[in-house]
């Protein structure tokens, strides 16, 4: 009688595992395209990444949008132009996202005099930079698991497409410039979102 008991003991054990690895066996299977997918889609960030604006002269947001930045003294508007660029040998659109993080060593800024505005290549303001207050540095959204960096602009973007930006810094016209000497310093970064 006992050894029925121990039998049918095994029995339940060897069918509680056979009934695991079959799991196991199913989420793998279900898993894998997410395990095997190309997380950077092969996008690509061409042009300077960093943007750096000095503490010389606080200007409107009219004039610093239309200034012509080649005419101007250096460091009164940050300016830097990029691309994003997705490979063609990727296989579908991917979601993005431009991220601006201050790596200003000392003697920063507050945020909120830093004056954003982002364009694509053709000078056309980007659509929550075209409205009539001007996006400051503060202002951008926080990524929660990296608070250094701050969203500028999330997108899509196709195999084989590129999309050029412009972004321009400046101070705003409520700053008081005083003796110390000081700026901010921008970099720019771009990663691939699920």
């Amino acid at each position: 009688m006992n050894k029925i008991k121990n039998k049918n003991k095994n029995f339940n054990h060897y069918g509680l595992i056979f009934l695991l690895v079959v799991f196991l066996i199913f989420i793998l299977i279900n898993c894998m395209s997410l395990l095997l997918k190309d997380k950077s889609g092969n996008l690509k960030f061409y042009g300077k990444n960093e943007v750096e604006l000095l503490a010389k002269l606080p200007i409107t947001d009219l004039s610093a949008k239309s200034l012509d930045v080649k005419k101007i003294e250096k460091g009164i508007i940050g300016y830097t132009d990029f691309t994003i660029e997705l490979s063609e040998s990727s296989k579908e659109k991917v979601k993005y996202e431009i991220y601006l993080f201050d790596v200003t060593s000392s003697n920063v800024f507050k945020y909120n005099y830093v004056k954003l505005y982002l364009t694509d290549g053709n000078d056309m303001g980007i659509s929550k930079f075209t409205g009539n207050k001007s996006l400051s540095y503060s202002d951008l959204r926080v990524l929660l698991n990296q608070p250094e960096k701050r969203v500028l602009f999330s997108g899509v973007i196709s195999p084989g497409e590129k999309q050029n930006f412009k972004l321009r810094m400046w101070l705003s016209d409520t700053y008081v410039i005083d003796d110390y000497e000081k700026k901010f310093t921008g970099k720019l970064s771009v990663n691939v979102i699920s």
